[in-house]
């Protein structure tokens, strides 16, 4: 008789004892399967963890940007109204050059 290797059955021997049964390892089996539902769920919860990490990631440099675009819109309003009035005081230097050379 071969000797039997893990997960083969013995099928003369099953059949020789009085009441033939085979033992199919159901604690082994339910600790595994309840060993793989729990690496599941905690994989899971670490995936959701990872996920919500990322947005707030995200979220906080998305708000970085915007106040960094609206400052820069600020500081190039500012620059335009500079540039405005020194284009008027430009042009009033100017006229008033004129009018004195006209006179």
């Amino acid at each position: 008789m071969h000797p039997t290797r893990p997960g083969q059955l013995n099928l003369a021997l099953i059949l020789s004892a009085q009441p033939p049964t085979i033992d199919l390892h159901l604690p082994a089996y339910e600790a595994s399967t309840r060993n793989f539902l729990q690496a599941i769920a905690d994989f899971n919860s670490r995936a959701i963890a990872e996920i919500n990490q990322r947005r707030e990631a995200h979220t906080t440099e998305m708000n970085k940007f915007a106040e960094r675009a609206q400052t820069m819109e600020k500081e190039t309003n500012q620059c335009k109204i500079k540039e405005i009035e020194l284009i008027g005081g430009l042009c009033r230097a100017l006229l008033a050059l004129n009018f004195e050379l006209l006179c």
